[in-house]
């Protein structure tokens, strides 16, 4: 397999579908900002009660920050995101746990 050049973006064609992710169970997905990629739980029977409301509430941010361990937390932060970062994010979420779109 070809090395991956330093700086080239991830393609995310790779990304199971929430079907899949269900069916095989467990595990974890990816999200990415840029050239950086994060792991979420697959499952969203794994993840924190809290991330329920702050996606009805249509809180990005904290939808985003409860899926982070604190080491991806602090990489996330200092990466800056900015409102569009933060919901291209949430959307991304939205789609490995099968929802339409993760709000506002």
């Amino acid at each position: 397999m070809p090395e991956i050049p330093k700086g080239a973006t991830v393609p995310t064609d790779h990304l199971k579908s929430a079907a899949q992710i269900e069916a095989e169970g467990g595990g974890t997905a990816e999200i990415t900002l840029g050239e950086s990629v994060f792991t979420i739980p697959a499952d969203i029977d794994d993840v924190d009660a809290e991330f329920l409301k702050f996606a009805a509430d249509g809180d990005s941010y904290r939808l985003v920050y409860s899926l982070l361990d604190p080491k991806q937390a602090r990489v996330m932060k200092a990466l800056k995101p900015n409102i569009r970062d933060l919901k291209a994010l949430a959307d991304q979420i939205a789609e490995v746990y099968g929802f339409e779109r993760a709000g506002n």
